[in-house]
């Protein structure tokens, strides 16, 4: 085989992979921006009905997020002919809400309110770094790495439902950060 085609034709390949990956990362960025919306919608309600309580909105609210990636995500295969994957959301869906309610409860069931205010933040932060990972994105690693960090300081110098509250608004203008930086 000709040398030369094998090079372009390799070459082609890895630029419609490096496309599909910006795809992919575009069309996150629609249930990213959806998830910051709901942690600034979430805030209120933590002060008032309290952190403890928080579980049935937090559900509710990833299922809409959940139905408007997918819509998007067919809005996308259709326009760009190009089919975004929604098994990695829906796994960082399932991680955040099981591994979260059970920071939570856990923390709630040993005497740990550290854990109960900081733990479900910080598996919503790994789950994101999965994402990040599937997507190879770098810039949603680094906003996880963020959120991270931005719980353990939380967490040291804020108690009960305000700190749960300020780690929303936090994780909500991290994240509408990151999705500024995604490829469109």
């Amino acid at each position: 085989m000709d040398p030369i085609a094998v090079e372009l034709t390799l070459a082609e390949t890895a630029a419609r992979r490096r496309r599909a990956l910006e795809l992919a990362s575009a069309s996150i960025a629609v249930p990213l921006r959806l998830l910051a919306l709901v942690w600034l919608a979430l805030m209120p309600v933590a002060l008032v009905v309290g952190r403890n309580h928080l579980g049935p909105f937090v559900g509710v609210a990833l299922i809409a997020v959940t139905v408007a990636a997918w819509r998007r995500f067919r809005k996308a295969a259709i326009a760009h002919g190009v089919q975004a994957r929604l098994w990695p959301w829906i796994l960082v869906v399932i991680a955040a809400t099981v591994g979260g309610t059970a920071a939570s409860r856990g923390g709630v069931d040993h005497g740990l309110p550290l854990l109960n205010v900081v733990g479900p933040f910080a598996v919503n932060a790994l789950a994101l770094l999965a994402l990040a990972w599937a997507l190879r994105s770098r810039v949603l690693a680094a906003t996880s790495g963020l959120m991270l960090a931005a719980s353990g300081v939380i967490g040291a110098t804020l108690t009960g439902n305000v700190a749960v509250a300020v780690q929303l608004i936090t994780y909500a203008v991290l994240l509408l950060l990151a999705c500024a930086r995604l490829p469109r």
